[in-house]
């Protein structure tokens, strides 16, 4: 845990901030990894396979959106992410079409030149959160059954 006199603390990989009383959520990035590192997964060796890829994708997006308190945070860190990916090699195609799919998945049409408004933000937030409860819930229940 990192603790700044600017009013931010650093968990983890969440960073939170008091933006004029405000409390502002965000995913950290720690200075001393490389920068746009992709998140880490034991299981993958040498270069991740299209179904590493798309879990590798699809969990940093999720991640994203319960992390991030508001849509502005959210976008800087989805931008972050694509980037992220790019440096990595991996194809822009791929990378679009992933989380294209993912929006639709979750029933969000992308607006003008950003992807939605702040209200949209919350809906997508809150839709996550309660798939995130279903799956662990399910979970759960099928550990006790095994035993």
């Amino acid at each position: 845990m990192t603790v700044s006199m600017d009013y931010k603390i650093q968990y983890l990989d969440a960073e939170i901030c008091d933006v004029g009383r405000i409390l502002q959520t965000r995913v950290y990035h720690h200075l001393s990894f490389e920068p746009y590192a992709l998140p880490y997964m034991p299981e993958i060796q040498t270069r991740p396979s299209q179904s590493q890829i798309l879990l590798l994708l699809r969990n940093s997006v999720i991640r994203a959106i319960l992390y991030c308190s508001n849509e502005q945070e959210f976008e800087n860190e989805l931008l972050y992410i694509e980037l992220s990916f790019l440096h990595n090699e991996i194809s822009s195609y791929l990378i679009q079409k992933i989380i294209e799919n993912f929006f639709i998945e979750f029933h969000v049409v992308k607006k003008d030149t950003c992807l939605f408004d702040e209200n949209t933000y919350q809906v997508l937030q809150s839709s996550i959160r309660q798939n995130y409860k279903q799956k662990s819930k399910y979970h759960l229940v099928k550990r006790q059954w095994r035993y």
